[in-house]
């Protein structure tokens, strides 16, 4: 009796896809975490505070706080990134899902910018708009390549060696 493949534990990621896995969500999470770092300065605490709080900033009820949301997903992407790594099995299930929001994320703001025609206008935004909208490229170029990596079948844990006759590993064991 085989069991079916949604009862059996994830496989691990082979080593090159954990590899390129890892090294995409680390970048992700470490370009998202630059960025939060510079508005938490250009803003100072007293305003950051409440983009992380969602006081006096939500617009909607069920909406999280816009840098409470990037901090989660910095936290994802490094986890993520150290799961492949370590090639967890969990690495491909969180690697995936990860690689969803942050390309989710990228799609967002590529859209965003294209509408508000930054992308039109690129060589005339000052560097904090041009590098807004390289991330916003990096981030969807990121996730869906990430997510394709992580999506192609895992290696299948080695079954354990047959105890025969033969002594350690090298009997047949029916």
């Amino acid at each position: 009796y085989a069991a079916e493949p949604a009862d059996q534990p994830p496989a691990r990621p082979t080593p090159g896809a954990a590899m390129l896995g890892a090294l995409l969500l680390g970048a992700a999470g470490a370009v998202l975490g630059a960025w939060q770092i510079y508005w938490a300065q250009k803003a100072e605490w007293d305003m950051y505070k409440y983009q992380l709080t969602g006081k006096h900033s939500l617009i909607t009820l069920l909406s999280p706080p816009s840098a409470w949301q990037a901090w989660a997903l910095v936290a994802l992407c490094l986890v993520a990134a150290a799961a492949a790594l370590s090639r967890a099995p969990l690495a491909r299930p969180l690697g995936m899902v990860t690689a969803a929001l942050v390309l989710a994320t990228g799609v967002s703001a590529v859209s965003l910018y294209i509408k508000l025609e930054y992308v039109e206008h690129f060589d005339d935004l000052p560097t904090v708009g041009v590098l807004s909208v390289l991330t916003a490229f990096f981030e969807l170029l990121v996730g869906l390549v990430a997510l394709l990596v992580l999506a192609r079948r895992g290696e299948a844990d080695a079954p354990a060696p047959a105890y025969g006759a033969g002594g350690y590993g090298g009997g047949y064991a029916p």
